[in-house]
């Protein structure tokens, strides 16, 4: 059996391996954009189907699930809204 290549003590994945995970993880990516973009979706629909994709991806293992979220706003920018300081 062939060795596996160590990275300072951790088993370091082929490289196929790594480049089909990161091609996984910018399908996700691009399934909850095109969700945050359908008009069509009801909030409900649009709800289910980022919180699925999300699971997913966390089951799988991903590091994109924490970037899989549902926008304060649909259609929105990715930034966090802000509330003003009180006066």
């Amino acid at each position: 059996m062939a060795e596996r290549p160590y990275f300072q003590g951790v088993i370091k994945p082929p490289l196929a391996s790594t480049l089909v995970r990161r091609d996984v993880e910018m399908r996700f990516l691009a399934l909850a954009r095109d969700a945050d973009r359908d008009q069509g979706l009801t909030y409900s629909q649009y709800l289910e189907r980022i919180s699925t994709l999300r699971l997913v991806a966390h089951d799988l293992g991903l590091n994109c699930a924490d970037d899989i979220r549902v926008q304060v706003a649909r259609g929105g920018s990715p930034t966090r809204a802000h509330t003003p300081d009180p006066v």
